[in-house]
C-alpha cells in the first residue's frame, strides 16, 4: 500500500475538501517556532492521501516562490514525522522530493532515529531540478529547521558559506535518485563548481559500492 503525503494546499482543499476525513490537529514545533497541523485522510483504490492543512502556510494562490518557503516546508516535514507513529500505519520508506523535503532526512537523522517507529525506515531523496537547491543562512537551522549549528560546522549541511538543503538530503538519505533533466544538469560547469555535482557523485559511488 502507498501513503502519499502533501500540503493541503488551497486548490487542494477546494477540490477535494469535502471528500476527506479529518484525523487529528497537534502542535508542531521547528525551530523557534510552533503551529497546529490539521491532518486530513483520503483513500482512493490502494493509496491512502494524508493532507498537512494550515491556512497560514498553504491556502495561498501559489505552491512556491514565497520569502517563507523554508517555514513551509520545514513544518510540513516535521508535521509528517510527528504524524506518522501516531496513525498506526508502519511504513518502511519514506521517498522525498527536491529540497522541499529533502530535509525530512535530515530531520529524520539527527532528532527520530532512536524512536523504534522510525528504527528500520529508508529513505530515497527523488532529484528531478538541480537548478534549485535550497540555498539559505545557516541561521535557519536553529530557527526554523530546529537544528543544531554543530550540522553546519561539521559540513553536513554545508556548501560553501551557506546552508544547502538538497546537500543536506543528499547526504542523509538512504539512497538518491536522479531522472533525465536531472541527470543531464549534473554535467553542467555550474554544478561541477558549486560542488553539487562531486556531493551526488560521492553519494551514487557510495551506494554502488
Amino acid at each position: 500500500d502507498v501513503i502519499v503525503a502533501l500540503p493541503k494546499y488551497l486548490n487542494i482543499s477546494e477540490t477535494f475538501g469535502n471528500e476527506m476525513d479529518w484525523l487529528m490537529d497537534l502542535p508542531v514545533k521547528f525551530g523557534t517556532h510552533e503551529a497546529r497541523a490539521s491532518i486530513f485522510k483520503l483513500v482512493e483504490g490502494n493509496v491512502t492521501y494524508l493532507f498537512v492543512g494550515n491556512d497560514h502556510y498553504f491556502h495561498r494562490n501559489e505552491i512556491y516562490g514565497f520569502a517563507d518557503d523554508v517555514e513551509r516546508f520545514a513544518f510540513f516535514n516535521r508535521a509528517i514525522l510527528d504524524v506518522l507513529p501516531l496513525l498506526g500505519m508502519q511504513v518502511g520508506e519514506i521517498q522525498v522530493n527536491e529540497w522541499h523535503t529533502s530535509m525530512l532526512p535530515l530531520m529524520l537523522h539527527v532528532d527520530y532515529h532512536q524512536h523504534p517507529y522510525f528504527s528500520k525506515v529508508k529513505t530515497t531523496l527523488n532529484i528531478h531540478n538541480l537548478e534549485y537547491q535550497g540555498w539559505y543562512d545557516a541561521s535557519i537551522l536553529t530557527e526554523v529547521l530546529g537544528i543544531s549549528r554543530e550540522y553546519y560546522d561539521n559540513g553536513l549541511t554545508r556548501m560553501g558559506d551557506s546552508v544547502n538543503l538538497l546537500k543536506s538530503g543528499i547526504e542523509t538519505a538512504t539512497r538518491i535518485q536522479l531522472n533525465e533533466i536531472s541527470t543531464e544538469q549534473l554535467k553542467l560547469p555550474q554544478m561541477h563548481e558549486s560542488g553539487i555535482a562531486a556531493v551526488i557523485e560521492g553519494k551514487l559511488n557510495h551506494k554502488a559500492s
